[in-house]
């Protein structure tokens, strides 16, 4: 009996393991299955966001297109930096020329090189201190053109900001300012204005600030501002004992006039009087040939009378 059972119970346990492993089976297809599907959608999901990294327009990525904007912006930044550069330098070229002249003197006087300051003399031409009594734009040589007149405009008004930049006192005359003040102002005044340079010894800077100077006390006295220095009381006393009558060049302009309407009548009168003369020898003249004529009618118009009568008289 114990056989028996043995075989049914041995069948029945051969059996299951059979069912078990089809069931594994089962179960490893369809898991191979589902990896193989998520493996699919995995490689899906990776490959569309490489594609969307791609350019429409090639194979070219969005990356490398702003990379190359950035360096044709990186060339032209360049470009933009070294004309700025040229352009620079240009202008301080420029700048360097208009200052040589006035610098290439200076040294030439300090190291000695008297050719090289007749060089630089010669090719500016050096304009001398005219005679007392000059105009100073004509004397300058900036008159005559309206050009001229907006330079000698634009170096007054700078020669007088300088002088009050400088500090120099106008309540004082020019002979009562220190030397080396004023030999600073002209150093000063070269350096800014090369053109003036060119006026020996500052000749035309010194009048234009002399005049400057004078207008200003000028104006300060006429307002009460600056008193009248003692040494010109004198010129007050005078004025109180002047009179209306004409003085100076005045009384000479008067006698000249008297003497011209003097002049002119005269000549007048006589111009009249040989008028006179000719119509009263005119008038002579006409009266005398009317009695000529009335001479010569006379006796014609007897000899007429005459004939006529006898004429009657038959």
């Amino acid at each position: 009996m114990n056989k028996d059972a043995n075989p049914a119970s041995n069948s029945t346990t051969l059996k299951t393991p059979n069912r078990k492993s089809a069931a594994g089976n089962a179960g490893k297809s369809t898991g191979q299955r589902s990896r193989t599907k998520e493996n699919q959608a995995n490689s899906a999901s990776s490959a569309t966001p490489t594609m969307s990294r791609r350019h429409p327009l090639g194979d070219v990525t969005a990356e490398e297109t702003n990379l190359a904007a950035m360096n044709q912006r990186m060339l032209q930044m360049e470009a933009a930096l070294k004309k700025a550069e040229a352009e620079k330098a240009a202008l301080t070229q420029k700048l360097a020329d208009s200052t040589s002249n006035v610098e290439g003197d200076s040294e030439a006087e300090q190291s000695g090189d008297v050719s090289a300051a007749d060089s630089k003399t010669e090719k500016q031409a050096k304009i001398p201190c005219p005679s007392a009594g000059f105009n100073i734009q004509a004397a300058m040589g900036l008159s005559g053109s309206d050009k001229r007149r907006r330079r000698y405009n634009a170096i007054l008004r700078t020669v007088k900001e300088l002088a009050g930049n400088a500090k120099l006192n106008w309540e004082l005359e020019w002979a009562e300012i220190p030397v080396r003040a004023k030999s600073q102002f002209f150093e000063v005044v070269r350096e800014s204005i090369p053109y003036m340079s060119r006026y020996v010894n500052d000749w035309a800077t010194e009048a234009i600030v002399r005049q400057w100077m004078k207008n200003k006390r000028s104006y300060a006295v006429k307002q009460g501002f600056l008193e009248v220095k003692e040494k010109w009381d004198y010129l007050k006393d005078n004025a109180a004992k002047r009179t209306n009558a004409p003085r100076g060049n005045g009384k000479r302009k008067a006698t000249s006039q008297v003497s011209d309407r003097a002049a002119k009548k005269a000549r007048l009168s006589k111009t009249l009087a040989k008028a006179k003369g000719k119509k009263v020898k005119n008038t002579i003249d006409s009266s005398d040939d009317d009695e000529d004529e009335d001479e010569d009618e006379g006796p014609a118009g007897k000899k007429k009378g005459d004939g006529s009568e006898d004429e009657d008289d038959e």
